[in-house]
């Protein structure tokens, strides 16, 4: 079905981002995570549960929505409220396939 781990509750500290909780399920859970550390300290993740970006196209890749909404913000810069739902989706298509407001150039 494609899904790699069901809706769960993952605790995180105050302030942590989108991505401290992703990091945080993915040890809880023994689910493979593969990242890129910016010079910024930010964080872009690669590959999820050996599913890497580009293994389905040019367009393809790792996406996250906090509430049903996707961001326009690294992971690591969006900080997590109470309450808030995050999904970790894979795209095809620059996230057009699944949902995501891609403005066209």
């Amino acid at each position: 079905d494609g899904v790699i781990l069901e809706k769960t509750v993952i605790a995180v500290s105050e302030k942590s981002s989108a991505y401290d909780q992703l990091v945080a399920a993915c040890k809880s859970r023994s689910i493979h995570m593969d990242k890129e550390e910016s010079a910024f300290g930010s964080a872009y993740v690669k590959g999820l549960a050996n599913i890497y970006e580009f293994d389905f196209g040019d367009l393809s890749g790792w996406m996250f929505a906090v509430n049903g909404k996707f961001s326009d913000v690294g992971a690591g810069e969006w900080i997590l409220q109470e309450g808030d739902c995050v999904e970790w989706v894979s795209t095809r298509e620059l996230g057009r396939d699944v949902g995501a407001e891609i403005p066209e150039k």
